[in-house]
């Protein structure tokens, strides 16, 4: 090597070594970290498995909760949780409309303690009786876990005690002892209960198209697509003897009747 190209070399090294240090929390880092955070927005898997129904108009009852259960495992299921006070300020202060789509973030727990912050995509804000639903796609949800999915990534967190969703009980025959307890990823009224009364059958909304197929929620919080026929027998019976609640207007009761046994759910009917 020659003497000039060791000089160059040695001149180099030194800009490498000697360059002013660049700070980790500047600007351009801060932008990145603020991209790469979460974002929890709603899966919509139940338009896809219309549109999947009506693409393929002979696909069996079979197949369309096979197709329905795979999108779920990747994207989760969109449970409607009424969060009215996390919420940006009421549309009459920000203008928006019933249909905006706004984002917002919002911290929240792991269930080894570590914190993570999501960035929330909501597109629904407001329902007939109040409330303020935040549609979250997730795998399983307990009283107090929840197992979100987002970017393609499960986050097991805390489930806040702000995170309200409806139940639905399964009682004994006095209608008061509390047997099992279903969190609910919507307002709706029960389809049927397994034999075993440890899942419970539900519908979806009158306008779903999806009249095959129920979705089965489990006693550990877990959801999947069921095809109808396979898993109910005929409708629920209401009951109309049943305890009132001065706090609950739609208080209701079903007796279901699947594999020789007789179970009663209470729950609270949908908003109208």
């Amino acid at each position: 090597m020659s003497r000039l190209s060791r000089t160059l070399v040695v001149v180099c090294v030194a800009a490498v070594l000697y360059a002013p240090a660049r700070p980790a929390h500047d600007a351009s880092a801060a932008a990145d970290t603020q991209s790469q955070r979460p974002t929890l927005k709603p899966s919509h898997i139940l338009d896809e498995v219309k549109r999947r129904k009506s693409l393929a108009p002979r696909l069996s009852a079979a197949g369309l909760a096979r197709y329905a259960n795979a999108l779920l495992a990747r994207r989760g299921y969109d449970y409607g949780f009424d969060v009215c006070e996390i919420f940006p300020p009421p549309l009459e202060a920000t203008g928006l409309g019933p249909e905006a789509i706004f984002t917002f973030d919002r911290s929240l727990t792991r269930l080894d303690g570590r914190g993570v912050t999501f960035k929330f995509v909501a597109d629904n804000f407001g329902a007939p009786c109040g409330e303020c639903f935040l549609y979250v796609p997730a795998l399983r949800v307990t009283k107090g876990e929840m197992h979100v999915v987002a970017g393609g990534v499960t986050y097991r967190l805390k489930r806040p005690a702000t995170f309200k969703l409806d139940e639905a009980k399964l009682v004994d025959a006095d209608l008061k002892t509390v047997l099992r307890t279903w969190q609910l990823p919507f307002q709706t009224i029960p389809a049927g209960v397994s034999p075993d009364g440890k899942s419970i059958y539900l519908d979806f909304y009158e306008d779903s198209g999806l009249d095959e197929l129920v979705l089965e929620v489990s006693d550990d919080g877990r959801t999947q697509f069921r095809v109808r026929r396979e898993v109910t027998a005929g409708t629920g019976e209401w009951l109309t003897e049943h305890p009132t609640d001065p706090l609950d207007d739609y208080l209701s009761f079903m007796r279901f009747r699947s594999g020789g046994r007789t179970h009663i759910v209470r729950f609270s009917g949908p908003c109208t």
